[in-house]
């Protein structure tokens, strides 16, 4: 089975979301590598090296397109592929992501994730798990997060990378849902939602040829694709990570509260 991972960057993210992210990447990777032979997460033969796409849709942190291929190289111990794509100049994300969809090819699933993003350490075995029992199969599954206010610091996300269960941060002290609104108090530092919508979802090449993203990922459109035949998922609780904060304008006055942005 052959991953391409598509590591997209773009004008709102600073270098730190793509040195946490890239970081945390390489340390999946890793573990799906030194899992390889019988024993707890073995991914068998289905395993192939999967290849990264860095696709950069305007980054403006201060890192160069080379410099996060660099950080990329890196991390990933020269061990994978990195390819850069650069789309031309849209005005939205949902132009991003159809770009992508339609671009970035010649593989059996796509992983997208933006570089605000830190995946928990067995993200990527549970996604090769997934596409082996799925294989052929149209699926789109979209990922859940947790939003970590602007003050969690290096050492809780290292901590939190080691919990591979969604119910196991949103039930920690500081940990709450989207869906308990009444529980978004100061004291609630991971902010976990499930939703259908966002820039963090992986999909079948089955999938692929059928997905259509006229806009952001909402209603409209997941109902829309499942009308195209794909089988638009999400609520798969294995399937999150942690949104790391990045300062851009936050309408939500619970979520723009200076120190405890998120």
């Amino acid at each position: 089975m052959k991953l391409k991972i598509i590591y997209y960057v773009h004008g709102t993210l600073s270098n730190k979301n793509v040195d946490l992210s890239v970081h945390y990447l390489g340390i999946a990777l890793r573990y799906v590598r030194d899992h390889r032979s019988p024993g707890e997460g073995w991914t068998g033969e289905f395993y192939e090296k999967p290849e990264v796409v860095l696709v950069d849709s305007g980054f403006d942190g201060g890192y160069t397109t080379e410099v996060i291929k660099e950080r990329l190289e890196q991390t990933l111990d020269f061990q994978h592929d990195i390819k850069i794509m650069i789309p031309p100049k849209t005005t939205s994300v949902a132009q991003d992501i159809q770009w992508q969809i339609n671009n970035v090819r010649d593989a059996d699933w796509y992983l997208c994730m933006k570089a605000d993003f830190v995946l928990h350490n067995r993200f990527i075995q549970y996604l090769y798990e997934y596409a082996h029992a799925h294989e052929h199969d149209p699926y789109f599954q979209n990922c859940a997060k947790f939003d970590l206010r602007e003050h969690v610091d290096y050492i809780t996300i290292d901590t939190l990378t080691r919990i591979n269960e969604w119910n196991l941060v949103a039930n920690l002290p500081q940990g709450c849902s989207h869906y308990n609104i009444a529980d978004w108090g100061d004291n609630k530092h991971y902010v976990g939602y499930d939703g259908i919508d966002g820039c963090f979802h992986f999909y079948s090449e089955e999938a692929r040829q059928l997905l259509r993203v006229p806009h952001f990922i909402n209603q409209e459109t997941w109902n829309m694709n499942i009308k195209r035949g794909v089988l638009m998922c999400h609520g798969n609780w294995k399937f999150f990570g942690y949104h790391v904060w990045h300062d851009i304008p936050r309408p939500d006055p619970k979520k723009g509260k200076i120190g405890h942005r998120f």
